[in-house]
């Protein structure tokens, strides 16, 4: 598929007029034909993502549940009971926004509005944004485990 041509900015026009011309042109065909291609990954992986956040909140309850039921629980069985609902919230979020950024670009795809792909490349950098914290506060945690590790480590081998 070929691109249409950017036309050059009139050189007469009021620079007000030229804002409003730039938000309303279409954007180039190449662009809408690749974000178009990629839509259908990305609706799939954000309906698997709410598919395992589903399965991890209600496993995590099912479990908490049948841990009562049975009389009960070590603190590790405490803690998948606890954390699997929580991670399964933490999934929830990104596939969310993946899942705006597949609706904007059906918008885009019909609509061949600039604002529609700014709008699709917002829902994606939400996306991303999402993920970047969340990676930075994993690694974070690592860091307090493994520091953590290492002085139970000390202190186990001075006891001994």
């Amino acid at each position: 598929m070929s691109s249409a041509p950017f036309q050059d900015p009139n050189p007469y026009q009021s620079p007000a007029a030229a804002s409003t011309a730039s938000a309303t042109s279409w954007a180039t065909a190449i662009v809408i034909e690749h974000l178009t291609a990629t839509r259908p990954w990305v609706l799939f992986i954000s309906i698997v993502g709410f598919v395992v956040a589903g399965l991890m909140v209600f496993g995590g309850l099912l479990f908490g549940v049948f841990m009562v039921v049975s009389g009960g629980a070590s603190p590790v069985e405490g803690a998948i009971a606890i954390f699997y609902p929580f991670f399964g919230l933490l999934y929830f979020f990104p596939s969310l926004y993946m899942l705006r950024y597949a609706r904007r670009i059906r918008e885009l795809s019909l609509s061949h509005q600039v604002a529609d792909l700014e709008a699709a490349l917002a829902a994606q950098k939400s996306f991303w944004r999402f993920c970047g914290i969340a990676l930075a506060i994993i690694l974070a945690l690592y860091g307090v485990l493994l520091g953590l590790g290492a002085i139970a480590g000390i202190i186990a081998a001075l006891a001994n």
